[in-house]
């Protein structure tokens, strides 16, 4: 039997297109279209209430595409694709599968894949302890090999994975030189490999490139640093430092199975702060204080267990319609 055909549908956050593509792999499905979801005011105020009229505000392209063939199955992420998903479902007959939290009534999907520390409840809603990928320590593994400049930096490495302010964890004006200090007693007689993302400012990439020339070590900030090591590093490294605002990114530090610390200059607050504190209880992370002391980390995978639940779920739809 053909594997079904999928569609997968988010905004232009990375993080988001990560968590549909994984998810539509681990489903072994026929994805058919990935399309980056945009609106124009007023649907995109509305979103992802505004689902029903969608059809106004999207291209005819588009739109010929699902009324030829709509896919079986709709897997999206971020409040924008939610107004899709929800549309094909609606309008379409396609199993919509919706991943973070659309902030509405989770009915409108048939699953909503979303984190406990949103506190989202309902018959059709399942609860990961963080975002879903498709990191593993066998894959992060493999994926150092093919980076031997990484496997020979002096040991430790400690792998730095940087995002920067937001709401909830917004950081002080002098975060990343505490942030600095605590590195360079960490580093010792090892290596420092740090990464940077898109919400991270300008003048925290230029002092932490200062502090990577202060011993070995070296700070990826794009493409002109060499090509992305990111699988590579949390493969390659011995222990794992990420700041505390990035709920992605923590969760893919922890399916490494390393020792992974959360960096903070004051406590986190709401969401997050319930997100982190789950991570430390489950033997996850732990916070950035004092000395690196070891620890043997409890890898965090859960992309295996939601997939197969939502491939119970969709199964078992796709059975009482037959």
């Amino acid at each position: 039997m053909d594997a079904p055909t999928a569609w997968v549908l988010t905004d232009a956050a990375a993080g988001n297109r990560r968590q549909a593509k994984a998810l539509a792999r681990a489903l072994e499905l026929r994805v058919t279209r990935v399309v980056e979801c945009r609106l124009r005011p007023p649907w995109s105020w509305w979103a992802p209430r505004s689902a029903r009229w969608l059809e106004r505000a999207l291209p005819p392209a588009l739109v010929d595409a699902v009324r030829a063939s709509p896919p079986a199955i709709a897997i999206g992420c971020g409040r924008i694709a939610a107004a899709f998903t929800a549309w094909l479902r609606v309008r379409h007959g396609s199993y919509a599968v919706q991943l973070l939290d659309p902030r509405i009534d989770p009915r409108r999907w048939d699953v909503v894949v979303c984190p406990q520390h949103d506190r989202l409840d309902g018959p059709n809603v399942i609860c990961p302890l963080g975002s879903i990928h498709d990191f593993d320590p066998k894959r992060l593994a493999e994926a150092a090999r093919t980076r031997p400049d990484l496997l020979t930096l002096p040991r430790p490495v400690t792998a730095v994975l940087i995002g920067g302010p937001t709401r909830s964890v917004p950081f002080a004006g002098g975060a990343v030189e505490t942030l600095s200090a605590r590195l360079a007693r960490w580093r010792g007689d090892g290596s420092l490999a740090i990464t940077v993302s898109r919400r991270t400012p300008p003048a925290w990439i230029a002092s932490l490139r200062t502090l990577a020339t202060e011993g070995p070590g070296f700070v990826w900030s794009g493409t002109d640093d060499g090509p992305n090591p990111y699988p590579a590093l949390l493969g390659a490294a011995d222990r794992i430092v990420v700041t505390a605002d990035s709920v992605n990114m923590a969760s893919e530090a922890c399916a490494s199975g390393r020792p992974v610390f959360v960096f903070a200059d004051r406590p986190p607050r709401g969401r997050i702060a319930r997100f982190h504190a789950a991570l430390v209880a489950g033997g996850h992370a732990r916070w950035m204080d004092g000395a690196p002391a070891p620890f043997t980390a409890v890898p965090l995978v859960e992309l295996p267990t939601v997939a197969a639940e939502v491939r119970r779920r969709f199964e078992a739809a796709r059975a009482d319609r037959e």
